[in-house]
This record gives C-alpha cells, structure tokens and sequence, in this order.
C-alpha cells in the first residue's frame, strides 16, 4: 500500500533512499547522495503542504520511496526523489505513477535519472513519456572554483527591469515551462541579470533549492558577447559561495559554448541525465 511518511519514520525513509541512490544504476537526477541532506529534503516534504513523501509497504516493510514536488498554481508536479525501489521496480512505479496521476490530474509532470539507470528509463518510456532533454549535470566545489574578473555589469533582478527580462526570457526561454511570468510571480528563482547602458542583456536564473540550487536558464540577447555568460557565470557562483550556497547547472549535452564556460569556471561533470515529461498527465 502507497502511503505518506510522517516525521517519526523519516529517518529509515532517507536511509533507504540514500542506499539506492548512492548506487548509479539507481540514481535520481538532481537528488543529493549526502544522508543528511536527503534527510532534510525529506523533512521538508512531510513539512510543506504542497509536496509530498510517499512510502510503498507490504507487511509494514518499506519497499519502495518517491518525493513528490508541486506548484499547484502553475500545476506542475515533478519527483525530486525517486521512483526508489530495490525490487520490483516497475509494479512499485507504477503504482507510485497512478497515484501522481490521480492526485494531480492534468498537471505538467517531470521527472529525470542518471543514464545509468536503466529501470528509470525503460519505466519512463512505458508510460509515454517524452524525453525532453539529455544534459549533463555539472557541479562545483568551493575549492576548485575559477574565479575571473568581471567586466558586466550584473545584479539581482529587481521589478524595475521585470519588462526587459521578461522580452528577454521570452526568447532565451522559449516554450519552457517556467516562463516570465511564473519565475516573476513567485519565489522559486534567484534571477542575475546582466545590464548594459541599463538595458538587460543576459540572465542566469537559478533556483533556491538549499544547499545546492540548480542553473535553470542562462542566456543573452542575440549578438552579445560570450563573454557576458560567462560573466554571469562566475558573478552567480561567486555570490552564492558566500551566502553558504552551491550551485549545480544541468546543461544539454550538445551546448558546447556553455559547457566550455562552466568548464573554465571550475565546474565538472556529475553525472549525465535524461529527462521526462507530459505536458499534461
């Protein structure tokens, strides 16, 4: 039976989690391999009224884990951790799949894995999902960052500029779900916007995931400067190191021009993982 996990059974739950995710053949895009972080992911789940902890038992023994994310205002849904199950993978899923599909009918659903793990795939592929993207998912530690001198000029976007991000991500975020108005009309995302001659010109959005958020969009206008990218790049991730955060950016495997420029700030490749979704379930 599907249930939800409550605070007093967390810790087994994590643990659990943190056995399969740990292994490549079982692991969930995005989702930490550290206990303690996957520990408090989950307490924020059981603690948020909008996300979700689900537990698979028979006889009263775990046999299967998801964490479940949404923003019932835009419907999306999406599993930041799992599908989990050491055996049984696809009857688990499925079900864990029905479920999601009951609770949050026609909603945006997304969900993304390691390309080691292949029951992931094969389950997503047998439920019609469309493969929407395969990137590579970079990370940086503190030691190893690059830094650079910055010659653009680049803050935190403020409303005063929301009408030039907004023509901006319109084209550097075409046909994305998290469109203009979404990111602007919530607080998901931490927006640096790149401005010459006070005109916006580039934008690095991330979100505000702790400890580690991730690079959702990183773009500039048509004909700029590369060189604008990259510094967004290392203005974001240097103001993020000293608030406390890391930074992860999951980029399309055939982007070279912006790997090269992660790259160069010190980042590296974690894993590469392959993305699903249905625009609605």
């Amino acid at each position: 039976m599907i249930r939800e996990i409550k605070m007093n059974e967390v810790e087994e739950v994590a643990k659990y989690a943190f056995e399969l995710n740990s292994i490549p053949e079982h692991n969930c895009k995005s989702f930490s391999t550290k206990y303690e972080e996957i520990l408090s992911s989950f307490k924020k789940d059981i603690q948020n009224e909008n996300d979700y902890l689900l537990g698979y038992y028979i006889d009263d023994l775990l046999e299967g884990v998801v964490s479940i994310l949404s923003v019932p205002n835009d419907n999306y849904v999406q599993t930041t951790g799992g599908f989990f199950a050491k055996e049984n993978f696809h009857e688990i899923s499925a079900k864990f799949f029905n479920w999601i599909k009951e609770k949050f009918k026609g909603y945006y659903f997304y969900s993304a894995y390691s390309q080691e793990n292949v029951e992931a795939i094969k389950f997503c592929e047998n439920q019609n999902l469309e493969c929407s993207t395969r990137a590579y998912f970079l990370r940086i530690e503190e030691d190893k960052f690059r830094p650079s001198i910055v010659n653009t000029k680049i803050e935190l976007l403020t409303e005063k500029y929301h009408k030039q991000f907004t023509e901006l991500h319109n084209i550097v975020g075409k046909d994305a779900f998290w469109n203009s108005e979404k990111i602007l009309s919530g607080r998901r995302f931490d927006v640096y916007i790149a401005l010459d001659n006070d005109k916006v010109i580039g934008e690095f959005a991330v979100t505000r995931h702790l400890p580690e958020g991730e690079v959702c969009f990183l773009g500039v206008k048509e004909g700029v400067s590369i060189k604008v990218l990259s510094d967004l790049v290392m203005f974001a991730t240097r103001e993020r190191f000293a608030a406390g955060a890391q930074t992860m950016a999951y980029v399309e495997c055939n982007s070279v021009v912006e790997l090269n420029i992660y790259f160069n700030h010190g980042y590296h490749i974690g894993e590469t993982s392959i993305g699903y979704e249905t625009k609605e379930l």
